[in-house]
Parts: C-alpha cells; sequence; structure tokens
C-alpha cells in the first residue's frame, strides 16, 4: 500500500544496517509509525537532512508490514526553532508520544495536540501550562482522563477545603486519614483550579506536576524519560 504525502513529524531515529535509519514519526492520519529510510545515514541522501524533529513534512511511505519504507518527503512548513528549555521540553514530548502511542493507531486529536505544544514553545509562552495542558489533553484522549471535580470513589463533588488522596489509575479520595503514608496528598482548591485550567498560582502548578508524574509512570512501565535528565 503506498501512502502519499501525509502530513508528519519526525519523533526520533536511529540507525539500522550498514547505512540506513529507522525513523518513529507521528503523521495525521496513521498515528505514530517506523519508516525504514534506506542510505538513510548516507551523506549523499538529501533525505537525511530533512528528517529533523519539529519540521513539518509531507511524507509518502509505502509496505505491508507494520515496518514500512520511506518513499519520499519533503517541508511542509516552517520549522520551528526551538532552543534550551523549550528545546528540551518538545524533546520530552517526543519521547512521551513515543513511548505512550500503539504504531499505526490513528490519532488526530493528538497530532493536533502536538502542533498546538510546538506552536507554544516557539512563541516562548509558560512552558510549565504548556506541558501540563499537553499532557492532561492527552490522557485524555488516550482513554488515561483524570476526574478533577469528583472523588471516584463516592462520586461526591471535590470541595475547595478538603484535603484528597492521589489513587494512581483510580483518581481523588478525601483524605480522612491521620497518615496518608506515601500517598500524594492534595488540597481541593487545588484540583478546582487545573479541573478549570487554571494554573495561574505557582502552587497549583506544582501540584499538576506531581499528579501528572504519578499518572504517567504506569503507562512508561518503569522506563526512565531520557529527556527529563536535560532540564537537570
Amino acid at each position: 500500500m503506498l501512502v502519499e504525502l501525509q502530513p508528519a513529524f519526525i519523533l526520533h531515529t536511529r540507525p539500522y544496517r550498514d547505512s540506513s535509519l529507522l525513523a518513529d514519526i507521528l503523521s495525521l492520519d496513521y498515528g505514530r509509525l517506523t519508516l525504514l529510510v534506506k542510505g538513510g545515514r548516507n551523506p549523499k541522501n538529501y533525505q537525511r537532512y530533512l528528517l529533523q524533529p519539529f519540521r513539518p513534512l509531507s511524507v509518502s511511505w509505502q509496505g505491508k508490514s507494520q515496518l514500512k519504507t520511506l518513499v519520499s518527503l519533503e517541508l511542509n512548513g516552517q520549522a520551528f526553532t526551538l532552543k534550551e528549555r523549550y528545546l528540551y521540553s518538545a524533546l520530552y514530548a517526543n519521547e512521551l508520544l513515543n513511548c505512550l502511542l500503539l504504531p499505526g493507531d490513528p490519532q488526530q486529536e493528538i497530532y493536533h495536540l502536538y502542533l498546538s505544544l510546538l506552536d507554544d514553545l516557539f512563541l516562548k509562552k509558560n512552558l510549565e501550562i504548556s506541558l501540563r495542558c499537553f499532557e492532561f489533553d492527552l490522557l485524555n484522549v488516550l482513554g488515561y482522563g483524570i476526574d478533577f471535580e469528583n472523588e471516584f470513589n463516592t462520586g461526591k463533588v471535590i470541595e475547595d477545603g478538603n484535603e484528597y488522596l492521589f489513587i494512581v489509575d483510580s483518581g481523588f479520595m478525601r483524605n480522612t486519614f491521620e497518615s496518608s503514608g506515601k500517598l500524594l496528598t492534595i488540597q481541593g482548591s487545588h484540583l478546582l483550579a487545573i479541573a478549570e485550567g487554571d494554573f495561574t498560582r505557582h502552587e497549583v502548578r506544582l501540584t499538576a506536576k506531581k499528579i501528572i508524574r504519578a499518572a504517567l509512570q504506569p503507562h512508561l512501565k518503569g522506563k526512565a524519560l531520557k529527556s527529563r535528565e536535560l532540564f537537570r
């Protein structure tokens, strides 16, 4: 099957055999795919210079197996020039998508979430807010969304003045224990702010970061994200 001129971004490339490359891409209509780029490491291969992250591309490929073969690619817009922490954040997003997305699962909404994140990073918007919105929206699309408005065990509405425990893969429950052990305890006011997308307070942004770190962990299956080391 031949797919022509599909909007896509490069997520990651790695060497393959003598002179080829494997390129992980995020495409608009076909989701995450791995393409074989024959001769992709050859300096004379023009495709090598286009296979860079954060460049909007039009990609054509063919093949019947899970591993498709790149036929052609061309630029499809202005590259997102990113530096320092904005670059590290984009690399983190690429690694996260590579870990969480199943190959060949079409998710147009995720493609647009990613494009929106790159826009935010290019414009140097608030880094923490942009990343948290991307992460929470990504979990929602994948079916792992977190309910910030209701207790998972009782269905009761989360209240401003109460304290809650975060149970990964379940949600929040009111903290009625003298000691919560290693469980993450959170103020109800923070949860309600996150539910409304209000990250103006520094303490709310810190809470959101703790929640998303805990929520992502089971889906990463113990894999440490290399891009996080860049921030350190």
